[in-house]
């Protein structure tokens, strides 16, 4: 079962940055983080786009996220993992070269909705250590992967 490694990370730069509402966002993170505002709040998401894609993140958890943050969420990651990996892309060639195995973002930092929670040695999983979490991140990428052939 391959991991999602870092060639896949949301922070890493798009072959190309894309626009949306005026701006120019590079990282697929900028443009999540972006997204939890309210639509009008353009220089908000301005700041974060010019933000370091870490840092992003990190900022992203004090905002006053948007009441339909939680029903949009995964269409708004879906549609900037679009562009990421849209067929031409650097992108695309790696996510169509993991064939067709699953693809699972284990992680240490506890995102069971993205994720699934890695164990102390990262990938031991069995009856007894059963995964935990959603790896909603992996779904879209097998999703998007499975439509690109």
């Amino acid at each position: 079962m391959p991991w999602i490694k870092n060639w896949f990370s949301n922070m890493l730069p798009l072959d190309t940055p894309f626009e949306y509402q005026g701006i120019l966002f590079s990282t697929v993170e900028n443009f999540y983080v972006a997204m939890k505002t309210q639509k009008h709040e353009v220089e908000l998401r301005k700041q974060i786009t010019a933000l370091p894609p870490h840092v992003a993140k990190r900022f992203g958890r004090q905002l006053q996220r948007r009441p339909d943050w939680e029903d949009i969420k995964l269409p708004v990651m879906e549609f900037a993992l679009r562009i990421k990996f849209a067929p031409g892309t650097s992108w695309h060639k790696k996510l169509i070269a993991t064939g067709d195995t699953e693809i699972v973002e284990y992680n240490n930092w506890l995102d069971k909705f993205w994720g699934v929670i890695a164990y102390y040695d990262g990938r031991t999983i069995t009856p007894s250590n059963p995964r935990i979490g959603q790896n909603h991140l992996g779904k879209l990428l097998m999703k998007i992967r499975a439509e690109s052939r």
